[in-house]
């Protein structure tokens, strides 16, 4: 990385310095790094210095010197703990000195702070001790930040300088901290603590205190920090400050840069009693975030750009002002303005602000306390993806950077040119140095929030001297009365509850056996009482109204509640009382809600998918994970992990208690994401008996997850119950016999009814048995007819008709084979067409006259000015079919014709220009299946792949923007025509979206999503006409049953390609009996697939078979009078007829050969 130095500055004084007592000053050192904040990376070099070149002096620099800065020093060289893991570098895991860096920032600050170079051991000594009753004499914890009173002597000595103050605040710290460790020392503690008879008076002063539990080395952490902002100079009040490059930032106003994103944060932290109000005047893009941020960077936003609330993993979206936004809290819900969203703990926060490229103003102020008149709405909240840290600048004030030979290195201050001071300790040439680096070359790691923040408060001159100092002198005060705790049961007649309490809450996760092994020597034989103790206070914050649920640990220490809070986690957490398992851990936080919110993720570790051996465990295990409330816990578990897991404990509970599992509930994702898992494969187990209870896994039932909802059907009755979708967006159980045609709803799908005992039973009696029987009729009823059972599948009870619905709803394409295309639920349409009021049967004579009438469709057009006759797309030249159809003149759609018989139906009567060619439903055909195939080719442009903002199938076509309307409702019609007549085309290629349109009145964004509001509202039009269309020709009340697959269905045909058997099977038996047969299917027995379906096409002037039960293709033998089969005359094919005619070849090569040149030149239609 290249980097501007600045002014690299030497540090004040370096090790060691040559001319004075090196190693009295060595001592010093220590003491005076502990109460000043510059230079942190010499403490360690100084400590390990002291504790391996002058160990043997160290404890005679306590016992005879008279200097007290060399004494400090060397307490703290023996152990005195008052530096935090930042400083020291190392911490202690179960006793080993380990990297903190190696550990997430929680078990840095919460575990004990150590040097690489462990103290000395060392005997407490006759002088030692005589030592310490005389510092601890001048101990004094009521230290203010401004003495109330002259000196003594009446002298007019000048005032204590703040660090002066907060010096002697720390010589308490340090003291009390080096005779913890002189306690832990000596055999006898009893004995020895009657050396100190002022620690009695102070035992006894504040054994009743309450302080935050803290270990010290968060004490130390804290000390530090303050101490930062007490040795600068400060005297600004809260305000937003930047973190990033900005405009201005006054007291009540500020405005971001016009060139980049800029970041506000305001110093005073956010809680229940007061809010800031935020006012965007002029906003020159609505690209800006707003909302709130944590320690550890969590944070809750609301996006002005798309008007959604984020919080992690879900959204909610915001009805409010965008120009005046108030945050404020209610409770642990967030809210902004008059909408609020659930941030499952109450705890302060910062509120920022983010613009983007904007340098509009922006104005605020901080209330307080809030208006109790502010009100907000919490809408329910929906699902998202996406990274929320992704809208916070990479480089900001107060982050830490990497530079290789520094350490202690930050971003210090915001430079012009968006250049950034970073100062850190280079380990080359001894000094603390300053760099001036442009963002892109700075290279950051993971900093707290809380840490950035008091970087840029020091930065910003922001608070009180005076609060800053007393925050300073209570922090070490509740530091000194912490470790005075830990030396009551030596003064004190009996250890009691609270001195246990206090013990208990000190322990960490890296804790030793020894400190845990001397916590229940003291304890023995008091357990009980301890325990009902600790139980009771931790009951009364329970019942507490006043006392909120918080989840982050780090706010507990500070809470009402905190000791007992902590207490009872950690007797769980070390085995203490309780017994440290996962069920155990539930269990208490299921009894304390509140208190133990914030120790899930702890518990969560103690998770190892063992099942339980009572029903009792096994539903609480259950209720937690189901629980929506609790999801953001666990919301990094993969259901590919834990869906075999909670499925087996689902089972265990169904077994059991089989109404729980029944039971309509809300669930969590985890849950729903697990169950949605066993659905892609169920289609194939269900139908192999083998598979067992793979087939019926009872986590579909508990789940959310099923069938996909097929489409809203008007049913009077049903025999197995159903689940229908209202409208508004929940489901309802529909029992037997009781669906109402009455009841709005958006679909329905099978279930297994309300009864536990019962489905128990029905699934226990078919787990083994084989079901395969019910896929098929349940298929064409469900998925091809949306058709509700009005009688009894054979045996097959409810929850058989549930999993194999969900198989088959799996399915996205049906296969050839389920279609049923005489089925009686297409009579209506049958007969709609069969009436004379629909339908004109005649002759060719009468299809010209009807055609001049205007009362039937009429086509005619020159097909050799089409791309299937050769011309090139962009030419001028080029006609589309559809084009033609959709004219006035076309008449189309009209009365359906049929030529002799009713069975014979046409769409319209075509023409082709030139030829002579007389249309009895061959040209019909072959102008049909050309027409088809022009719009499914995207060169013709009027239909496309669909864009990226449409969510359907990528491999299908949709409506072009330029599509007519006129031509998009003819199209329409064509394709209803096709299914009046059963004459299918495998090439139509739409998504399913536009097939279903076809059998519903719903709005189109209820079928399929977009998020190209323009685009979605062009395509709507043009769908809406062909439905429009559709229905002129089939009447929606005719297809409202059926779904939009089996629609596709009719209108494609069978898609499964041609082989020989296939192909052969549609020649009727006078065909078989023809001279030519075994010619010719010798012939054309090692045609593909593809030289079938023209073969076809050939014939029929359609390459799909046609839909209709008579359907059939014709065989003949044509005579002649030559000898020579070279000679003879190509297969000549009548495609009204479906006929086609053959000389008596007697060479099937030869044959093939003159079929494969008859289907790939087109030829002229003639009489």
């Amino acid at each position: 990385m290249e980097i501007a130095i600045n002014n690299p500055v030497e540090c004040n004084e370096s090790l060691p310095i040559p001319g004075k007592d090196e190693e009295n000053y060595l001592f010093k050192l220590a003491y005076a790094r502990a109460t000043f904040t510059d230079s942190n990376w010499q403490v360690s070099e100084n400590i390990c210095k002291i504790r391996t070149e002058h160990k043997d002096k160290i404890l005679e620099k306590i016992e005879a010197n008279d200097d007290e800065n060399v004494s400090l020093g060397a307490m703290i060289a023996l152990g005195a703990e008052i530096f935090d893991s930042e400083v020291t570098r190392y911490i202690k895991i179960k006793g080993k000195t380990e990297l903190a860096n190696n550990h997430d920032v929680d078990v840095q600050r919460n575990s004990q702070a150590c040097f690489q170079i462990d103290p000395p051991k060392f005997n407490v000594t006759a002088k030692l001790t005589a030592k310490m009753i005389e510092f601890i004499d001048k101990v004094d914890l009521d230290i203010q930040a401004t003495p109330s009173q002259k000196p003594a002597d009446n002298s007019q000595k000048p005032l204590d300088t703040p660090q002066k103050i907060a010096e002697k605040a720390i010589k308490n710290c340090i003291i009390l901290s080096f005779l913890s460790k002189l306690f832990d020392a000596v055999s006898d503690k009893n004995k020895f603590a009657e050396k100190f008879p002022k620690m009695k008076e102070i035992c006894k002063k504040f054994k009743d205190t309450v302080v935050p539990n803290y270990t010290n080395s968060k004490y130390s952490y804290f000390i530090r920090q303050q101490l930062k902002r007490v040795c600068e100079k400060n005297g600004i009040k809260d305000k937003f400050i930047p973190l990033t490059h900005c405009g201005e930032c006054k007291d009540s106003m500020f405005n971001g840069s016009p060139d980049t994103s800029s970041f506000f944060v305001h110093t005073k932290m956010i809680d229940v009693n007061n809010a800031i109000e935020i006012s965007f005047t002029d906003m020159k893009t609505q690209l800006k975030y707003i909302g709130f941020i944590s320690e550890n960077w969590d944070c809750t936003f609301l996006s002005l750009l798309d008007r959604n609330i984020y919080m992690d993993k879900k959204f909610v979206p915001y009805t409010g002002s965008l120009s005046n936004i108030t945050l404020w809290m209610d409770n642990n819900y967030l809210c902004f303005g008059n909408v609020k969203i659930d941030s499952g703990e109450t705890k302060k926060r910062w509120a920022f602000v983010i613009t983007v490229c904007d340098d509009s103003l922006v104005e605020y102020k901080f209330v307080q306390p809030r208006s109790t008149s502010l009100k907000a709405n919490a809408p329910p909240t929906k699902q998202h993806r996406f990274d929320l840290n992704m809208i916070f600048p990479k480089v900001c004030l107060g982050m830490q950077v990497k530079i290789e030979n520094h350490s202690d290195v930050n971003i210090s201050r915001l430079e012009a040119n968006y250049g950034y001071t970073i100062t850190g300790c280079n380990f080359e040439n001894r000094s603390t140095e300053t760099y001036i680096v442009p963002a892109n070359q700075i290279t950051t790691q993971y900093t707290p929030f809380d840490t950035v923040m008091i970087c840029a408060e020091i930065e910003n001159r922001i608070g009180d001297p005076t609060q800053l100092l007393n925050d300073l002198l209570q922090t070490c005060k509740n530091y000194s009365i912490s470790l005075i705790k830990t030396m009551l049961p030596y003064y004190l007649p009996e250890i009691n509850s609270e001195m246990a309490l206090n013990m208990i809450t000190k322990l960490s996760d890296t804790s030793s056996k020894q400190e845990l092994d001397q916590i229940k020597a003291l304890m023995k034989g008091k357990e009980n009482d301890i325990k009902a103790k600790l139980e009771n206070t931790v009951m009364e914050g329970e019942k507490d109204p006043k006392f909120t649920a918080g989840r982050d640990i780090n706010q507990l220490y500070n809470s009402t509640y905190g000791a007992s809070q902590i207490g009872i986690f950690q007797a769980w957490n070390h085995g203490i009382f309780y017994e440290k398992t996962f069920v155990q851990g539930l269990k208490l936080f299921f009894k304390y809600k509140k208190v133990c919110l914030g120790f899930i993720p702890m518990i969560l570790k103690t998770f190892n998918k063992n099942l339980p051996n009572d029903l009792e465990s096994a539903k609480m295990i259950l209720n937690f994970f189901n629980n929506p409330t609790y999801e953001g816990y666990f919301s990094n578990m993969s259901e590919k992990d834990y869906t075999e897991y909670f499925n087996n404990l689902v089972t265990f509970v169904f077994e059991r208690d089989p109404n729980t599992i029944v039971a309509k509930q809300a669930h969590s994702s985890l849950i729903n994401k697990c169950a949605q898992s066993l659905i892609g494969d169920l289609f194939t187990l269900g139908k192999n008996v083998s598979n067992k209870a793979k087939r019926m896994p009872p986590l579909l039932l508990f789940s959310d997850k099923g069938a996909t909802f097929s489409k809203c059907v008007v049913k009077n009755n049903n025999y197995y119950p159903v689940e229908i979708l209202l409208p508004n967006g929940t489901t309802k159980i529909i029992t037997s016999n009781s669906y109402s045609s009455c009841e709005a709803n958006k679909g329905y799908r099978y279930h297994f009814g309300t009864d536990g005992k019962q489905v128990l039973s029905d699934w226990k009696n078919y787990i083994e048995k084989d079901f395969s029987g019910v896929y098929k009729p349940l298929l064409v009823d469900y998925m091809l007819k949306n058709k509700i059972c009005d009688a009894k599948i054979g045996d097959y009870p409810s929850i058989v008709l549930f999993f194999a619905n969900i198989g088959l709803s799996t399915l996205t394409e049906v296969s050839d084979d389920y279609f049923d295309y005489s089925t009686p639920e297409l009579n209506p349409i049958d007969n709609y067409f069969n009436d004379d009021a629909n339908i004109k049967v005649g002759w060719l004579n009468n299809f010209r006259d009807w055609a001049a009438e205007g009362t039937i469709g009429y086509l005619k057009i020159d097909i050799t000015r089409t791309h299937s006759h050769g011309v090139d797309y962009d030419s001028p030249n080029l006609i589309r079919i559809i084009d033609y159809l959709a004219r006035d003149e076309a008449h189309f759609p009209s009365k359906i014709i049929a030529f002799r018989a009713k069975e014979n139906k046409l769409m319209y009567f075509a023409e082709y220009e030139g030829t002579t060619g007389q249309d009895v439903g061959g040209m019909f055909r072959d102008s049909f299946f050309l027409m088809v195939n022009e719009l499914m080719d995207v060169n013709i442009r009027y239909f496309i792949k669909p864009p990226s903002t449409l969510h359907c199938e990528k491999n299908r076509l949709v409506p072009a923007s330029n599509l007519p309307i006129k031509v998009a409702s003819t199209i329409g019609s064509l394709i209803a025509s096709a299914i009046a007549t059963r004459n299918a085309h495998k090439a139509w290629n739409l998504p399913r979206f536009i097939w279903d349109s076809f059998v519903t009145n719903s709005d189109l964004s209820l079928l399929v999503d977009c998020d190209d509001e323009s685009y979605f509202n062009s395509l709507k039009n043009i769908v809406n006409a062909m439905r429009k269309g559709f229905w002129k020709v089939i009447p929606l009340d005719k297809v409202k049953n059926f779904s939009g697959r089996f629609i596709e269905g009719l209108t494609c045909g069978v898609k499964k390609e041609l082989d020989f058997n296939s192909f052969i099977a549609y020649f009727n038996p006078p065909s078989r009996n023809c001279v030519v047969w075994p010619v010719f299917t010798q012939a054309i027995s090692k045609f593909t697939s593809q030289e079938f379906s023209k073969l076809m096409g050939f014939i029929t002037g359609n390459e799909t078979p046609k839909n209709a039960k008579d359907f059939c293709l014709k065989l003949a033998d044509k005579s002649t009078s030559y000898q020579d089969e070279n000679s003879f005359a190509l297969p000549f094919a009548h495609t009204c007829f479906n006929l086609i005619e053959i000389m008596p070849y007697k060479t099937p090569e030869l044959l093939r050969q003159k079929l494969i040149i008859c289907f790939s030149f087109q030829a002229e239609f003639n009489d």
